[in-house]
């Protein structure tokens, strides 16, 4: 059970056990640790954000609000950035699956990023200040500069922005083929009803022209 035990109090400790800590709320408890919830997880984040700076930027608008984050599909995409922006620090990649993760189904995998975080965010805190990464927390060559992250999350805002964009772009595209599509069957039915109102005419012209002249 100890051994069990060790993946989420290394969460602790990288994340509240030093002074200062990265997180000083919520308080990271076993309970929370070992089946984190979507909200626990954002706020973690953000005070990771707001206490060293890491990744500054890469959130904007509603996601700054995990109540405005009701969607499964947003919650998915909000951990997916947060996955990228930390494996682009460290130069590594990240296990957890966000839809598992939102299903609190790989708690391990969970914590492992959450560690991960906590080592790209001392590592950009450190490199601010001009001191040292935290010790313990890895090999700091690995660890690329503040400039490399800030790069790297712009590059991950503006692939989730692209493919918000295309999504629309690809709707009004499908939506003006079909548009095109319903205008060319009622053009096609307007033409069949002149060939057949002509074709009626010319009928009657010949039934009439076919027709013995009367006697004088």
């Amino acid at each position: 059970m100890e051994e069990a035990q060790l993946y989420w109090q290394r969460t602790q400790t990288l994340l509240q056990g030093s002074e200062p800590p990265l997180v000083r709320h919520p308080k990271l408890t076993a309970a929370l640790l070992q089946k984190p919830p979507f909200r626990f997880l954002h706020d973690v984040i953000s005070e990771v954000q707001a206490t060293t700076g890491f990744a500054a930027g890469l959130f904007q608008g509603a996601e700054l609000d995990a109540r405005q984050l009701q969607d499964r599909e947003k919650r998915v995409a909000y951990l997916q950035k947060a996955f990228d922006a930390v494996g682009a620090a460290l130069g590594v990649a990240i296990a957890a699956n966000p839809a598992m993760v939102l299903a609190g189904a790989d708690a391990e995998s969970t914590n492992a990023f959450l560690q991960l975080l906590a080592q790209a965010a001392r590592a950009t805190s450190a490199a601010r200040s001009g001191g040292l990464p935290h010790a313990g927390l890895g090999n700091v060559a690995s660890i690329r500069l503040p400039d490399d992250l800030a790069m790297a999350s712009e590059l991950v805002h503006a692939v989730g922005q692209a493919t918000a964009l295309l999504g629309r772009d690809s709707e009004r595209l499908v939506g003006g083929l079909a548009a095109a599509a319903a205008e060319q069957r009622a053009w096609r039915s307007e033409r069949q009803a002149l060939q057949a109102a002509l074709a009626a005419r010319a009928a009657a012209a010949r039934a009439v022209t076919d027709l013995p002249g009367k006697a004088l």
